[in-house]
């Protein structure tokens, strides 16, 4: 019996709404939208990006999912951790255009993300709007830096990667307060 090569099938797929649902229900567990913060070494400025990344050990839906988007996306193994004992992780990795054009297909499928899908679409059509953090490396307004800067907060918060202020309990008489 021959392997299934899923990417081969998936372009013969359709993107018909009980597809999308599909693909939006395997992002909604699996999968994150955020906006990275990325420091462009040569020119000294900060770029933000928006990505789409879905990771997993089965291969198949990874695959079903370059296959039938036909995006110049990466898709990548690696072993998690040190062990050699974890089982190898399939994770599907698309940035900017290639994200937003994903996201629009299948937002209006989403239950639990979204909200990010809904910030990382108004955020990339922005930045396509000549709103962008780096004009051919150069810097650009503070303004502009601003806006995406908020944006990639925002997308923390609906994360919940934000860093909360919490109590540490420490053995002495007073009360101490840390932001962790």
């Amino acid at each position: 019996m021959q392997p299934i090569n899923y990417e081969k099938k998936a372009t013969r797929c359709k993107q018909t709404p009980v597809f999308l649902a599909y693909i939006a229900g395997i992002i909604d567990g699996e999968g994150s939208i955020f906006i990275a913060k990325v420091l462009n070494k040569k020119s000294g400025t900060w770029q933000h990006i928006l990505r789409v990344t879905c990771g997993m050990c089965d291969e198949a839906p990874i695959r079903l999912i370059r296959g039938a988007f036909n995006y110049n996306s990466r898709t990548c193994l690696y072993r998690q951790g040190r062990k050699e004992s974890y089982r190898p992780i399939y994770q599907w990795i698309i940035s900017g255009p290639m994200a937003l054009n994903f996201l629009r297909k299948i937002e209006p499928y989403l239950l639990v993300k979204r909200k990010q899908a809904l910030l990382g679409i108004k955020f990339q059509e922005d930045k396509n709007n000549g709103r962008s953090n780096t004009s051919g490396g150069r810097k650009v307004s503070g303004g502009t830096l601003n806006e995406r800067e908020k944006d990639y907060l925002q997308m923390k918060v609906l994360n919940g990667t934000v860093l909360q202020q919490q109590r540490l309990s420490v053995e002495t008489t007073e009360e101490v307060e840390a932001i962790v």
